[in-house]
């Protein structure tokens, strides 16, 4: 065959210097990701259910601080009485695991006397608020990223 042929397969072959070139290439494209923290999905129904059962607020909050924020794409979250009375977990119940899990630092909470607390979850990455959550009626609202 002639070296006018296109469809050679001389003409196809790389010389040693290309190979070379082309391994290092990409054995520098091959990053080693960050290492990650193990994550597991959870049934939310029925774990919340048996941390009614167990009388274990702590674990029911920690449930539906973590679904709502993953449901709304918003931190921080207003945590309500309603789901959690529906699985026998009283107020009192609440605010005091509410209280538990920030001195354990795993929550900021802005208790707002008779209403729902508004509560940022601290072990959720900060890209989980939805647009510029930092902003609200033109004032700038602390995100669990901006401790002060």
């Amino acid at each position: 065959m002639t070296d006018s042929d296109p469809f050679d397969p001389a003409n196809f072959r790389l010389d040693d210097e290309a190979v070379k070139a082309s391994a290092e290439a990409a054995a520098k494209k091959v990053a080693k990701k960050p290492a990650r923290e193990p994550f597991v999905q959870l049934p939310y129904e029925t774990l919340l259910r048996a941390a009614g059962a167990m009388r274990c607020a702590l674990l029911a909050i920690i449930l539906e601080l973590d679904h709502l924020v993953f449901r709304t794409h918003r931190n921080p979250v207003e945590l309500t009485n309603t789901p959690l009375r529906e699985v026998g977990i009283t107020q009192q119940a609440k605010n005091r695991a509410l209280r538990k899990l920030q001195l354990a630092g795993l929550v900021m909470v802005s208790w707002r006397g008779q209403r729902a607390p508004l509560v940022t979850v601290l072990w959720r990455p900060c890209g989980a608020q939805g647009g510029d959550a930092s902003f609200q009626n033109g004032r700038k609202r602390l995100s669990g990223c901006e401790r002060t």
